[in-house]
């Protein structure tokens, strides 16, 4: 019996470098990052301000606030007293307490996963003008007022 031993590849021992600039200074910091021509690390971009985020020029970014309406291809979430609509596919995940165990009954469509007056934190990408959700994190439920 022969053990063949080897080294790795060399591209197995980089390390993923993730850059998240929080609010507007984290968000200054990563565009002045992306201006310079920082390479080898990717950037996220957070902040409750949707006029602060379209000046990011992140790939990726997020946006947290409260679900205004849902649809099975559309979230609208109002974040910093804006309305921001994200489109919905089924690349979309829902991540929450709770939520794994609906995904086991069969296909978690967004209303099943995020209701009117939940709060969430939505990745998503700027796609041609059009925010695609990547995933939602629904970080508290929200309570229907009036009958």
């Amino acid at each position: 019996m022969t053990i063949n031993l080897r080294a790795p590849e060399p591209r197995e021992l980089k390390p993923r470098i993730t850059v998240l600039g929080v609010g507007g200074a984290g968000g200054n910091a990563v565009n002045n990052m992306i201006r310079s021509n920082l390479v080898g690390c990717d950037f996220i971009v957070t902040n409750t301000d949707a006029q602060a985020m379209k000046q990011s020029t992140t790939k990726a970014m997020s946006a947290a606030g409260t679900v205004k309406s849902v649809s099975a291809t559309s979230l609208t979430v109002t974040s910093g007293g804006k309305d921001m609509t994200f489109t919905i596919d089924s690349s979309t995940k829902f991540i929450g307490k709770g939520l794994g165990t609906k995904a086991k009954a069969g296909k978690l469509t967004a209303p099943d996963a995020v209701a009117a007056n939940d709060s969430v934190s939505v990745a998503y990408h700027d796609m041609s003008g059009m925010l695609h959700a990547a995933s939602v994190r629904v970080t508290a439920k929200g309570t229907m007022t009036g009958k």
